[in-house]
């Protein structure tokens, strides 16, 4: 179901989340700890919000994801957001939101 697809995934991310930290803790300098390298290099946000979109955009995994995503520029370092693999799977993710408030948009006379 929705619902446990969700929960599985937002306890996943959660769990990323707490690595993804903990990496950060025990870095001097920004952080390219081992989980961090591996979510780069494998491009697993990009993977993760492919899945999502595939699945016709399913509210409940998209807001699990948003909500994650969330929480990790407000608790991480903000290096981790300024890497590709990390802000262009956001953007993709927020796209199909905000599409239809933009197109929408008229401008004032």
């Amino acid at each position: 179901s929705s619902s446990a697809r969700a929960a599985e995934v937002e306890r996943l991310l959660d769990a990323l989340l707490q690595v993804l930290r903990a990496e950060e803790a025990r870095s001097e300098t920004p952080p390219l700890g081992e989980a961090l390298e591996l979510l780069l290099e494998n491009n697993s946000l990009g993977s993760l919000v492919d899945l999502v979109l595939d699945h016709g955009g399913d509210p409940a995994l998209r807001a699990v994801l948003l909500r994650w995503y969330a929480e990790a520029i407000d608790r991480l370092d903000a290096a981790w957001l300024s890497h590709s693999a990390v802000n262009k799977p956001l953007c993709a993710a927020v796209a199909p939101l905000s599409a239809p408030v933009l197109f929408s948009y008229q401008t004032p006379d």
